[in-house]
C-alpha cells in the first residue's frame, strides 16, 4: 500500500509495479477544519487496474532534452510494462547513428523496478540529424526518435559591464553545444573604436566555449560599446562601457636602492578612486635588471595600487627608470640596482697558551677558549678588534701579534687584519 498526500497534479505516474490487480482511491484537502487541521473530503470510489503477469517488455524511451544539441549530455529514460524480478534484467540497446548519438550496448534494469535512466552524450553534427534508439527485452522492442541539432551561437558576455580605457579584457562566447569538426569560426564587430576586437575568433572543435582577448582605447568620458558575434546566421550581442582611465599623481619605489635578490616594491597613486578595478600600464627602462609585471591594478574604491619589482644581479650600480601611464599622463621614478655586498672576509687567530697550569685564555668576541699547555685557532672577521684575557684575572706575558713588551698585563687587544699568532705565558 502506498499513500501520497502531496499530489498537486491531475495525474499520478508510478514507474514500477509488480504483476497483479492494483486499487486506487483519492481525496483532497479543501480549506481548514480547524486552525491546525485541514478539511479533508471523503474518499472517492475505488478504482482498479491490472498489471499483467506476462514478462515485462519495453514500452517507451524518452529523453530529458529533445532535440539534443551537439555534444550535450542528456538522460535517456527507459520504461517497461512491469517491474523485473529480483535478479534485474539487461535491456539491449542500439542506435541508428552511433556517431551522432551513441548508447550503451545494454542497460541494466535494477531489481524489482520497471524504470531506469542512463546518461548519454550527443556527437558533433553539422546539420540536424535524426537518430532512432531501440530497446529490446524479452523478445519485444520499442523505438524512439530524437534529433541531434548542430550547435548554434548562444551568448557573448563580459565579466563586468565596465572596463577602463587603455586596458585589456576578455570576452566569453558560448555555443548551445559542441563546435563541429574544424571549429566554429565567429565573426566579431565593435560599434566603437573604443573597444578593439579581432575580426574573427574560433571555438575549437568539440568545445562549447572560448575566451576572446580585447583591448580598449583612450576615452575622455564613459563610452557604451556594443560587441556583436555572428556564426551560421545567428548573432548575439553584449554591451560594455569604457570608462576614462585615472591619471597617476605619483609613482614611488621602496627601497630606492636595491640589489638581487631582495628587489623592491612600487606604488602608484591616482587622482580619484575608480568604481571598478582599473589597470594602468607600467614599464621598466631595463627589464633585464628590474623586471615588473607590465600593469598595475588600482582596486575599486582605492586610489593606490602596488607591484613587485624583481631585480637581477649586476656588477656595478645601474639606474632603471620605472614609469606609469594613464589618462594621458606619464610619470617616472628611478630605482638604483647595486651589486650585492661582498661576503664578509675572515682571518685566523692562533693562540698558544703556556705557563701556570689549569688556566684559560679566552677572547672577546668569543671564539678562543684555550687551556694552558695547548693552542687553539678561530676565525674572526678581517679587521675585527679582539681582546684576549685570562679567565681568573691573572697576569700574563704576551708576545707575537699582541705583545706586552716583556711586561705582565692582564689583557691584550689586537686587530685581526690577517692570519696572526699570539703567545701567552700565564704567570
Amino acid at each position: 500500500e502506498e499513500d501520497d498526500p502531496q499530489l498537486n497534479e491531475p495525474t499520478r505516474t508510478v514507474l514500477s509495479l509488480t504483476p497483479g490487480t492494483k486499487f486506487w482511491r483519492a481525496r483532497s484537502t479543501v480549506g481548514d477544519a480547524s486552525p491546525t487541521t485541514g478539511a479533508v473530503t471523503a474518499w472517492s470510489t475505488s478504482g482498479s487496474f491490472t498489471i499483467p503477469s506476462t514478462p515485462p517488455t519495453p514500452v517507451s524511451i524518452t529523453f530529458t532534452q529533445d532535440p539534443i544539441p551537439s555534444g550535450n549530455q542528456v538522460f535517456m529514460q527507459l520504461q517497461l510494462t512491469a517491474a523485473v524480478g529480483a535478479a534485474g534484467g539487461a535491456v539491449q540497446m542500439t542506435s541508428s547513428n552511433p556517431a551522432a548519438l551513441a548508447v550503451p550496448a545494454t542497460v541494466q534494469m535494477p531489481a524489482n523496478l520497471g524504470w531506469t535512466q542512463v546518461q548519454i552524450q550527443a556527437g558533433s553534427v553539422a546539420v540536424p540529424t535524426p537518430v532512432t534508439i531501440t530497446a529490446t527485452f524479452n523478445s519485444a522492442t520499442v523505438s524512439a526518435q530524437t534529433t541531434i541539432e548542430p550547435a548554434t551561437l548562444k551568448s557573448i558576455s563580459f565579466s563586468a559591464n565596465m572596463i577602463t580605457s587603455n586596458s585589456n579584457g576578455q570576452l566569453n562566447v558560448a555555443l548551445t553545444g559542441n563546435a563541429p569538426p574544424g571549429g566554429a569560426i565567429l565573426n566579431l564587430s565593435s560599434s566603437s573604436p573604443a573597444v578593439i576586437v579581432p575580426s574573427s575568433a574560433v571555438v575549437p572543435a568539440g568545445a562549447s566555449t572560448a575566451a576572446i582577448s580585447i583591448q580598449t582605447a583612450d576615452v575622455t568620458q564613459n563610452t557604451p560599446v556594443t560587441i556583436t558575434a555572428t556564426w551560421n546566421g545567428v548573432s548575439t550581442q553584449t554591451q560594455i562601457t569604457v570608462t576614462p582611465q585615472g591619471r597617476p599623481v605619483s609613482i614611488t619605489v621602496n627601497p630606492t636602492v636595491a640589489s638581487e635578490p631582495a628587489g623592491s616594491f612600487g606604488t602608484v597613486v591616482v587622482d580619484s578612486a575608480p568604481s571598478s578595478d582599473e589597470t594602468l600600464q607600467i614599464t621598466s627602462s631595463n627589464p633585464s635588471v628590474a623586471s615588473i609585471p607590465g600593469q598595475v591594478i588600482i582596486p575599486a574604491g582605492s586610489t593606490a595600487g602596488g607591484f613587485d619589482i624583481i631585480t637581477s644581479l649586476v656588477s656595478q650600480p645601474t639606474t632603471v627608470t620605472i614609469s606609469v601611464t594613464g589618462g594621458g599622463v606619464t610619470l617616472s621614478t628611478n630605482l638604483t640596482v647595486e651589486p650585492p655586498p661582498p661576503p664578509p672576509q675572515s682571518s685566523t687567530l692562533l693562540v698558544q697558551a703556556t705557563g701556570r697550569a689549569n688556566e684559560t685564555v679566552s677572547s672577546s668576541p668569543a671564539g678562543i677558549s684555550v687551556r694552558t699547555g695547548s693552542n687553539q685557532s678561530a676565525q674572526f672577521p678581517t679587521g675585527a678588534s679582539v681582546k684576549l684575557s685570562i679567565s681568573d684575572g691573572r697576569d700574563a706575558v704576551w708576545s707575537g701579534a699582541c705583545s706586552s713588551g716583556g711586561n705582565k698585563q692582564k689583557t691584550c687587544t689586537l686587530t685581526v687584519n690577517t692570519n696572526l699568532t699570539v703567545n701567552v705565558n700565564v704567570q
